[in-house]
Order: structure tokens, then C-alpha cells, then sequence
């Protein structure tokens, strides 16, 4: 497990991000935030089981679209 000043540290990189990549996906602008955390969750579940870390942006936006099309 990452200590959590590094998940803290992706999280602030990465929001912008997932923000632009949800809202490219149809999210409105009301949900986003709550949204953009579920591809976040989703994240440290990954991380939970998988021993290696996913590819940041690859992930990120394959994250989003699962998660978008949930929403």
C-alpha cells in the first residue's frame, strides 16, 4: 500500500484529469465531484488487489469510462 501523502499527491495531479475526462463523457457538472470520486475508490480498490500500479493516464481514463457509463 502507498503511504498517504503519495495517494494524496496523485489524487491532487490526477483530479484535473478525471474532471475533464468526465465531463467529456456526459457528466453533469452537479455530479462531478461525486463522480470523479468513484473513479477514485475504484483506484485504490485496484491497488488493493493488483500488486503493481496501473498506468496513470491509461488507467485514469479507462476508469472514467466504466464509471461514466455507471453513472
Amino acid at each position: 500500500m502507498h503511504a498517504p501523502h503519495e495517494l494524496t499527491a496523485e489524487y491532487l495531479q490526477s483530479h484535473p484529469l478525471v474532471r475533464a475526462r468526465l465531463l467529456t463523457l456526459g457528466v453533469a457538472q452537479a455530479d462531478l465531484e461525486d463522480v470523479s470520486h468513484e473513479v477514485f475508490l475504484l483506484l485504490l480498490k485496484q491497488r488493493a488487489v493488483a500488486e503493481a500500479r496501473p498506468p496513470s493516464a491509461d488507467w485514469l481514463h479507462q476508469a472514467c469510462d466504466l464509471v461514466a457509463l455507471a453513472y
